[in-house]
């Protein structure tokens, strides 16, 4: 008896750390959105759209409504393929999307007449194309620059000195430090949407843990405005860690602190 209740206790334990975890996989996560319209420009609904990450295989779709817009929320960031098919129609796909941290792209489709044997694939290079649909100015570093750029702590809050708009203060006064001229002590700092700041004092930029950058996958500078999602501060630093690949990967860091 007393063995039955301790694996229902277990059971009941796994069910909620799934649960919780799932919750808070979706916070600060990006988003796809557009319209599908054929040759003539004439909106077309009831197409399947589908996200597929294309490190981890996962997709994700949607279908356009009568109106021809699609909306696919709450995706992990990361690098994605974006295709659009309908029966009658070729199908059409964006190429190397990259997507990230509470970001939302925009990508519309024009879909030809033809046999579904035929497709038309087009690569994008997020670089090059306005696509993000939100009013905030910010500064990002993505994760092969948070892992070229040297960091003597291994604390990825310090590189916040690099990004645009950021005034870093040197010495022991961290609260003199500024983003786009609002002081550090009105700025948030949340890792995967979650606040991480816990003081009773304002001291800049800071996190209750340190932050190795080999968990990172994107850190994002938010000058101004925050979005309304967001909540506190008038400034954010934001935090992605790295959702992982279909590839078995590892890092080890040796800290010696005297």
């Amino acid at each position: 008896m007393k063995r039955l209740l301790v694996v229902r206790a277990v059971s009941v334990s796994l069910v909620f750390v799934c649960m919780f975890g799932n919750v808070l996989a979706q916070t600060g996560n990006g988003g796809l959105t557009g319209t599908v319209e054929d040759t003539s420009k004439a909106l077309i609904p009831g197409v399947s759209i589908i996200a597929t990450n294309t490190e981890t295989g996962v997709t994700t779709s949607a279908v356009t409504n009568e109106s021809g817009a699609y909306n696919i929320p709450s995706l992990i960031p990361g690098t994605y393929k974006l295709t659009a098919e309908l029966a009658g129609f070729r199908a059409a796909s964006y190429t190397n999307i990259a997507l990230g941290t509470s970001e939302t792209k925009r990508f519309n489709f024009t879909l030809e007449v033809g046999g579904v044997a035929t497709a038309i694939e087009v690569t994008v290079d997020a670089g090059a194309l306005l696509t993000t649909s939100s009013a905030t100015v910010d500064n990002v570093l993505p994760e092969y620059k948070v892992r070229e750029l040297p960091l003597v702590g291994d604390d990825i809050l310090d590189l916040i000195g690099v990004l645009g708009g950021a005034r870093v203060s040197a010495g022991p006064f961290p609260e003199f430090t500024t983003f786009a001229g609002i002081s550090a002590g009105y700025v948030n700092t949340s890792v995967n949407g979650q606040s991480v700041q816990d003081g009773r004092y304002a001291a800049g930029v800071y996190s209750t843990t340190r932050i190795n950058p080999d968990m990172v996958s994107e850190i994002r500078l938010v000058l101004t405005p925050v979005d309304a999602e967001m909540g506190r501060g008038n400034g954010q630093v934001q935090i992605q860690t790295r959702s992982g690949t279909n590839q078995y990967r590892g890092s080890a860091v040796w800290d010696i602190r005297n």
